[in-house]
């Protein structure tokens, strides 16, 4: 398993997450480790990037979400797709709290995912804002530590 299919089962432990808030990370864990022995998705220790970025999702969101609704402009935010809006928080999350990984990588990730997951709309949409925080990542390294 590479990053980016495990962006992408954090997408979706995130996006069942928006249509199920009861279901807690404990909860996801459980169903992770049912998945893995099953075969279903690859071993544990290639699953941990994963539930890193779906833990830090969680931590962050209120700070992510803020930053969301700032730059989506004109946009309410309730009516924002409910994939967009978690593939922003996930690409935000790792561009603000992982230095590890490049800007560009996390803003191509999102935009990708988004062709397969999103509207036709938004690739454009996701990327018009990441670029935005990309190049004013300052604006938003406050408070993240």
């Amino acid at each position: 398993m590479n990053r980016h299919t495990a962006r992408e089962l954090a997408f979706k432990a995130l996006f069942g997450l928006d249509f199920a808030p009861e279901k807690t990370l404990d909860t996801l864990e459980s169903l992770w480790a049912e998945k893995i022995a099953e075969g279903k998705i690859p071993p544990e220790k290639l699953v941990d990037f994963s539930r890193e970025l779906v833990r830090g999702v969680i931590e962050k969101r209120e700070r992510l979400d803020e930053i969301i609704r700032r730059r989506a402009i004109g946009w309410d935010f309730k009516r924002l797709a409910k994939v967009d809006k978690t593939l922003l928080r996930l690409a935000l999350y790792e561009m603000l709290y992982r230095p590890d990984i490049d800007i560009p990588v996390s803003i191509d990730e999102a935009v990708e995912l988004a062709k397969v997951y999103g509207e036709e709309e938004s690739p454009k949409f996701i990327n018009g804002i990441l670029g935005y925080v990309a190049e004013h990542i300052d604006e938003f390294w406050e408070d993240n530590k």
